[in-house]
């Protein structure tokens, strides 16, 4: 009866409102849920895919917990797995204080799964701001990969900014599959170095 009230509720709120406001009452909630002594345990019915086993094909987009404020406490909600981001970073400048407190947060909820092994998946949205594809882009989302290997389950190289000439695939074919050959190249030398294998997904809008 509250879930359908509070549907209702979102259904009527018009604008960008209704993203403050559902987004303030799952945080409500899950702080809520923080402080109960019985401690929900996550619906399972199990998908593999990219070589990960995902607990539920339930998950939280990215865009909705941008900097992982909900981390801690998404699992008790029952999603499977959780994007972050979208992160843009610059690999010619020092981090912004948006990646900052991402790691923040990361290492918050990570911190309760150091002795036991965490189910519930995270994705890490990685993009950049340039509207190229070149040395220089490639350089910014291997920034982001490396500043976040340790806590992804799974990356997402997002190509689908607004306003991006990348967005509309106007950009020659050759010059994206160089440009994807060049991430996977350096995520083999991350699976290397570290003995962790993290799968790589390409977002792309087609208009």
């Amino acid at each position: 009866m509250i879930y359908r009230l509070c549907i209702r509720l979102l259904a009527s709120i018009k604008g960008d409102l209704v993203y403050k406001y559902a987004y303030l009452w799952v945080y409500s909630f899950c702080k809520l849920c923080s402080f109960s002594p019985i401690k929900l345990s996550i619906p399972l019915s199990r998908v593999k895919v990219m070589g990960l086993s995902f607990p539920n094909p339930l998950g939280l987009a990215a865009g909705f917990d941008r900097e992982g404020k909900l981390l801690r406490y998404s699992q008790a909600l029952g999603f499977g797995f959780v994007e972050i981001g979208t992160i843009n970073l610059d690999s010619q400048k020092e981090l912004n204080c948006h990646a900052i407190e991402i790691i923040r947060n990361l290492k918050k909820a990570a911190r309760p799964y150091q002795e036991t092994n965490r189910i519930q998946k995270w994705g890490i949205n990685l993009g950049s701001l340039r509207n190229t594809l070149d040395e220089q882009t490639v350089a910014d989302y291997i920034k982001g990969m490396k500043l976040f290997w340790e806590y992804a389950d799974y990356f997402v190289i997002n190509l689908s900014r607004p306003e991006s000439p990348v967005r509309q695939l106007n950009s020659d074919m050759e010059e994206l599959n160089s440009f994807l050959d060049s991430i996977k190249h350096q995520q083999s030398k991350f699976i290397l170095y570290s003995d962790k294998h993290i799968p790589i997904v390409v977002k792309i809008a087609i208009n």
